[in-house]
């Protein structure tokens, strides 16, 4: 469900390459798990993957693209500082298609294809053979022959002709109508089920290869002969003029096929010209077969100079087998090189090996230095780490003593304040001790405070000693008067004691 999901996704989004990709991949899953499919099914499925890929535009010869795009930038950066914008393009041309293919590469990856370079020609390679039974197995005879007629055919006389059969049968099949009677794009598409909307891609894709196939046959060729070549296909002659020239559409066959439109000559004309408008050489023949006037070899489109090559080589094959030159000579100095070759075997082996001895000990000699640079590398870290933590033990240390020192200071610096508190009471300023701010009491000179403090205790002690002194001399001469003044009494209670103790004796 997630991939034929994706079908619907990427043909709305237009990505026709991915479209069918997605098509791949469902139709192999389903051919794999869903043993229940009926032939019908199969065979549904196996056309809708068929016309999908056929559906992708093709961009001819990927490999004579690349050589184009590096003629056109050895070109464009050979002909000097007039032409840099054409270097310039050329050169940004090939990394939009780098960048592009990265991320068609990306997407692929992501969606889970089973190849991280998506492109129409791998797909088509894969349909006609796949390791588990090939897609053409399962397609209509008259799918297979289409296939045949865009990927084979080569003659562009008889391609529109063989294959509007063709393209009306699957549009009657599908439900769209004939090529007279069809609808609109969205009509069709909606009429014609999964396998109907293909019919107008299908109609783009062989006017590509109406397209390349006269640009490798003919150097120009006149208006009314090609729209004689397309009216089996029933599309308007503007749209066949939008297909040639590629329109906005960078997959048309402009981006492969060096064609230009001719309204003065009323004739196709393949090959390069100038930004113009005419031919590279300067020669404007204004003809309608373009016969006329002087050429250059710019003129003629890649293709033409292609075949001329083959020929070449064609004539040069015959001409060998026809005539086959003397190989005595090329036969006896090539016995001579490989008897120069086996006497020199023996030495040459040998010196390889002592090459590879030598090269093996530098090799193990360069490990063994690299191990010692790494290990003295990894002694001089480790030094530099332990000096890095003393260095940082030290400053812990050190910073712990200062705020130990700070916290002393900041102790007897409390001691000080209220020593200077107690002192400012002592001497009798408690009020003033109470209201005033630290940095007051920090004005004040302790040693001052101290020396006042003593003077007054002196001061305070001497009155204390004087007054003691004043109060033992009162108490010795009250002692004094009361002793004189109790003594005849003392006397008086002495004779009367001696006198009962007389009597009481002599009464005993």
């Amino acid at each position: 469900a997630y991939y034929e999901k994706l079908t619907d996704l990427f043909w709305v989004s237009e990505n026709r390459l991915f479209h069918a990709f997605a098509w791949h991949k469902f139709y192999t899953l389903c051919k794999e798990y869903n043993r229940g499919m009926t032939a019908e099914q199969r065979s549904l499925q196996a056309s809708a993957v068929l016309l999908s890929a056929l559906c992708i535009p093709s961009s001819g010869d990927e490999d004579g693209a690349a050589a184009n795009k590096k003629t056109d930038l050895l070109a464009a950066v050979g002909k000097g500082a007039d032409d840099d914008r054409n270097s310039r393009n050329a050169i940004s041309s090939t990394v939009r298609d780098e960048i592009a293919r990265e991320k068609r590469a990306r997407m692929a990856t992501l969606l889970g294809f089973h190849t991280r370079n998506p492109t129409r020609e791998s797909l088509l390679s894969e349909i006609r053979g796949s390791p588990r039974g090939s897609v053409m197995d399962d397609v209509p005879d008259y799918l297979r022959e289409l296939y045949v007629l865009l990927e084979e055919s080569t003659d562009p006389l008889v391609l529109v002709q063989r294959a509007t059969p063709l393209l009306d049968r699957l549009r009657t099949e599908a439900g769209c109508g004939s090529s007279e009677e069809k609808k609109d794009d969205a009509d069709a598409a909606a009429a014609g089920g999964p396998l109907g909307k293909y019919v107008e891609p299908l109609v783009s894709v062989l006017l590509q290869k109406l397209v390349r196939s006269l640009a490798r046959s003919y150097h120009t060729i006149s208006l009314d002969r090609v729209r004689s070549l397309t009216e089996g296909l029933g599309v308007p002659f503007a749209v066949v003029e939008r297909a040639i020239v590629g329109g906005d559409d960078a997959s048309g066959p402009s981006s492969s096929v060096r064609v230009r439109i001719d309204h003065r000559a009323n004739c196709l004309r393949f090959g390069e010209y100038s930004a113009a408008g005419g031919p590279e050489d300067g020669g404007d023949d204004g003809g309608a077969g373009g016969v006329g006037g002087s050429r250059s070899g710019a003129l003629e489109s890649e293709s033409m100079r292609k075949q001329l090559a083959l020929l070449s080589a064609g004539l040069a094959r015959v001409c060998a087998v026809v005539d086959p030159p003397d190989d005595a000579p090329r036969l006896a100095a090539k016995a001579e090189l490989f008897a120069d070759v086996r006497s020199s075997l023996k030495s040459e082996h040998e010196s390889m090996l002592a090459r590879k001895e030598l090269i093996e000990r530098r090799k193990e000699e360069a490990e063994r230095l690299a191990q010692e640079k790494i290990k003295e590398e990894a002694r001089i870290k480790a030094e530099r780490e332990a000096a890095a933590r003393a260095d940082e033990a030290r400053r812990l240390a050190w910073e712990q003593k200062q705020r130990e020192k700070e916290k002393l200071q900041k102790i007897q610096k409390e001691l000080d304040l209220q020593e200077k508190k107690r002192l400012l009471k002592a001497i009798g300023k408690e009020t003033d001790a109470d209201h005033m701010t630290e940095e007051q009491l920090e004005k004040v000179d302790a040693e001052a405070l101290a020396k006042e403090h003593a003077a007054k205790a002196n001061k305070k002690k001497e009155e204390a000693e004087r007054k003691v002194k004043e109060m033992s001399k009162r108490l010795d001469y009250v002692v004094r008067a009361t002793r004189i003044e109790e003594l005849p009494l003392v006397r008086s209670r002495y004779e009367e004691k001696v006198k009962r103790e007389r009597e009481r004796y002599e009464a005993d």
